[in-house]
């Protein structure tokens, strides 16, 4: 198993139990690096909802809203990492 203890991880494109991007944020955990996760904001809160009861077993250090057609959330996310 690979040890990413100390290593420092920033997942995007988690949407539900069944994305690739899920799955990759579970290994990148169990290996033990530091994640950071996105997640596509929309209006009414529900993706950061789902995102964060997912995501919440990992105790990601980073939750940041990140649309990638959105210069400013982009740049958030990097200034923020």
């Amino acid at each position: 198993m690979l040890d990413l203890t100390g290593k420092n991880a920033l997942v995007t494109g988690i949407a539900n139990n069944r994305s690739i991007a899920w799955g990759i944020a579970q290994q990148l955990s169990k290996a033990g690096a530091n994640l950071g996760v996105t997640y596509l904001p929309d209006e009414k809160g529900r993706m950061e909802k789902k995102v964060r009861d997912l995501t919440e077993p990992l105790n990601p250090s980073l939750f940041l809203p990140c649309n990638v057609q959105n210069d400013d959330q982009v740049k958030a996310t990097f200034d923020a990492v």
